[in-house]
Parts: C-alpha cells; structure tokens; sequence
C-alpha cells in the first residue's frame, strides 16, 4: 500500500513538472530577467548589472508580445549612473514539450541620470535566442543570449556627444503564464 501511494504521487508529480501546455492564443505573460554584462568603448570599459520586468500577451498562438521596462546601475570609482527604461518586444516561441525555445527582438528607449546631473539618452535594438524551461504547466526558468546595438547621447554643460556600442548578454530570469 505504502509503495503504491509513492508511485502515485511520483506520477502525479511528474506530470505536473514533465508536462506543459503550449503558449497559446488569449495567455499572459510575466517574467523577469537579470543580466550582467562587461563592454568595451574608447574611453574604457564597464560593468553592469541589468534587471527588467516584462508583460505581455499572447494574441496567437506562440507569438508573444509586450512591454518590457528596464533599470540598471553601474558604479566605477566613485562614479554612479542609474538608468530607467521602457520598450515594446515580440517573440516567437517553438513549442516542443516542457522546453520552449524562442527567438525575439525589442526596443528600448532609456534615460540616464549619472553621479554629475549629466543626462545621457539612449536607444537600443536586441536580438535574443533562448528558451523557457517549464518547471509546472505555467512556470518556466528562463535563459537567454542577446546582441544589442545601442545608440547612446550624453549632454551636459562641457559638450554632448554620441556613440554607438554593441553588447553581448547573457541573461537568466523566470516567467509564468497565466490563462
């Protein structure tokens, strides 16, 4: 009796982790990622730490689309820069079972406001590939790879410049869909 009670529950278990229904038409979407990243520019080099909520909808099937807002701070010697974000994005999800690869763009328009009140603006294209593990039928552990290219504006009382820099990101989040 004992060892069946276990066998039931492990089945019922497993299909709760092992199956997953498909992303389909009329579901919700809401994720989270954070990415850190390292580039290089003329002027040196810097690291960031990156975190953004996203939420969309579903209007056919595997085709997602949202909004994605964004904040990031970077911190080097002394110097701060907080940023703030929002952008429109679109997936295409490839369903196969409980792993669901993908493949998306975005946009993202952001201000900046760093340690000295300058004011620096900038846009941003990104093409990500990755895929969304279902854990349950509506939970999924997210990773993914990203190519940005980003176009930057810095005014402040000395001068404005702007510069065009590309990143590579990896990034991990979570995502539940809800029906």
């Amino acid at each position: 009796m004992k060892k069946s009670f276990v066998l039931i529950l492990f089945l019922a278990f497993s299909t709760v982790i092992f199956s997953q229904n498909p992303v389909s038409k009329n579901t919700y979407s809401i994720g989270g990622e954070i990415s850190y990243y390292h580039y290089s520019e003329d002027e040196g080099s810097s690291s960031h730490l990156w975190m953004y909520p996203s939420f969309g909808y579903f209007f056919i099937d595997n085709l997602y689309t949202g909004i994605m807002l964004s904040y990031s701070y970077v911190s080097n010697d002394g110097f701060s820069n907080s940023s703030y974000g929002i952008g429109p994005e679109v997936r295409y999800y490839f369903t196969k079972n409980n792993i669901n690869p993908f493949i998306g763009l975005d946009y993202g328009y952001s201000l900046n406001i760093d340690s000295d009140d300058d004011e620096v603006t900038s846009s941003s294209f990104t093409a990500t590939l990755g895929l969304d593990l279902f854990i349950t039928n509506y939970f999924a552990i997210e990773g993914s790879i990203n190519y940005s290219i980003n176009n930057r504006e810095f005014s402040s009382d000395y001068g404005s410049s702007n510069n065009e820099t590309n990143v590579f990101r990896i990034g991990f989040g979570t995502r539940v869909f809800i029906q």
